[in-house]
């Protein structure tokens, strides 16, 4: 766990407007205590990624999130290339969103050889971080 004593971040990877997609960190913004602001989404949507699957391919290759969405890393390992070549891992319990619908994309590289479990938690429309 990180140090609470510091900001905790999320890394947001976005689309320019040149179409590059790249990354960047934000902080948490608390609202009172220990509860942040409330980040409005719409649904929460489980990822299940089987190793050597379709899918699994599919994710292998550049491509755009459907929707601007927060991205909450349950179990497995993967490696994010953003367009503009910055690469970073997401572990289990790794906070991100996913905000590059449209231009070049991003690429998600399979670490190790179990599977991948995500929630995909979308937001609402209009919002902006």
């Amino acid at each position: 766990m990180e140090d609470l004593n510091k900001p905790i971040t999320f890394g947001r990877v976005v689309a320019l407007e040149d179409g590059n997609s790249w990354r960047t960190d934000q902080a948490i913004v608390w609202a009172d205590g220990n509860c942040s602001i409330r980040y409005p989404v719409k649904t929460a949507q489980f990822r299940l990624v089987i190793p050597d699957s379709s899918e699994h391919q599919k994710l292998n290759t550049p491509h755009c999130a459907p929707a601007k969405q927060f991205v909450l890393h349950l179990a497995g390992h993967i490696k994010i290339i953003t367009s503009d070549g910055y690469s970073f891992l997401s572990d289990p319990g790794e906070i991100g969103t996913a905000e590059d619908i449209h231009g070049e994309g991003h690429t998600s590289v399979p670490m190790g050889t179990g599977p991948r479990l995500s929630v995909f938690l979308p937001f609402e429309d209009g919002v902006e971080l």
